[in-house]
């Protein structure tokens, strides 16, 4: 039997102050995103709108933290990314 290394390293229990600051970080990670795009952004949709979506999601297809935005593609997105996981594909996520 093969032991995943990921698996591995998780601990059973999290404390509830470590946990905290994970969720922090996670959250963090997906606002600066959604404000790198807003930043950047050409189109009035986006920057006026918010009609965009800022997802973090485990290798599992499991959602880990979302930004504030429109809550509509939280529902659909995940959905698509577990089958998305589901197909082979000629690009390799650890690699690019």
């Amino acid at each position: 039997m093969t032991v995943n290394p990921r698996q591995s390293r998780r601990p059973d229990v999290l404390d509830p102050i470590d946990l905290e600051i994970l969720w922090s970080r996670l959250i963090t990670l997906v606002d600066e995103a959604a404000y790198a795009i807003v930043r950047t952004s050409m189109s009035k949709v986006v920057v006026e709108g918010r009609d965009f979506g800022v997802l973090l999601y485990d290798a599992e297809g499991h959602m880990l933290a979302a930004d504030v935005s429109i809550a509509s593609k939280v529902g659909t997105s995940s959905i698509a990314v577990k089958e998305i996981l589901k197909t082979p594909s000629d690009i390799d996520a650890y690699t690019g």
